[in-house]
């Protein structure tokens, strides 16, 4: 879909009350669009939102895109989905961020469906990069790196289907970050995983030991597979 280098922002409000996710997601926009060298806009939808279009404005948006109508005063799939897609269509954002809230789960994956574009959920952080794509000699440039914390079946998942976009692996059990098996990542199919594939380079774990340090650092190794 994407033709510029803007990063949208999708404003959530209720009664002309901003959500806070909304406007920590301006400041990491921000962040992406500079490395872009893009434009930060604010997506706001309502009725009577005027002063909340002001309070938005302060944040340090380029634009502010807003859509006033009376069905929009609450918040409907559907319509809220209709305007946003039209409005992307016309305009082309490269990157749109929503809040996980539970207004943002019900919109993103409707608004993802009608642009035809991924969704990438629970992100703990958003990264601009370049990757080079071995096989074909070739670098493809201002990626959205999406970091998300991933578990058992769902992370085997990720692996296998994402294994030429993945430039490195950082494992760390949950709950505590001790020994691996201590929580709840299989790491026996993890690196089973990761081995049946083309990835040839570096695997961080990350580990808090709770006994001897040197017991559970061969452990570790046997577990991968290093003598």
């Amino acid at each position: 879909m994407s033709e510029s280098h803007d990063v949208w922002v999708f404003i959530e409000q209720e009664e002309g009350q901003v959500a806070p996710v909304s406007l920590e997601l301006l400041s990491k926009g921000q962040e992406l669009a500079r490395s872009l060298g893009g434009q930060v806009w604010a997506a706001l939808l309502g009725w009577g939102v005027q002063s909340t279009a002001e309070q938005v404005l302060v944040q340090g948006v380029d634009r502010l895109l807003l859509a006033e109508h009376p069905e929009l005063e609450h918040y409907r799939t559907l319509p809220y989905t209709r305007v946003l897609a039209e409005q992307a269509h016309r305009h082309r954002p490269h990157i749109l961020l929503i809040g996980a809230t539970p207004l943002g789960r019900d919109l993103a994956p409707r608004l993802a469906s009608a642009l035809k574009v991924g969704l990438t959920a629970d992100c703990t952080d958003l990264q601009i990069g370049d990757y080079t794509i071995r096989k074909e000699n070739r670098t493809v440039k201002n990626l959205l790196y999406q970091i998300r914390p991933a578990f058992g079946g769902n992370l085997i998942a990720t692996i296998t289907a994402n294994i030429d976009l993945i430039g490195h692996f950082h494992v760390a059990d949950v709950p505590g970050r001790n020994e691996p098996g201590s929580g709840e990542i299989n790491y026996t199919n993890v690196f089973k995983a990761i081995s049946e594939t083309s990835y040839d380079r570096y695997v961080g774990l990350e580990f808090k030991p709770t006994g001897c340090h040197r017991e559970a650092l061969e452990a570790v190794k046997k577990l991968a597979g290093v003598a």
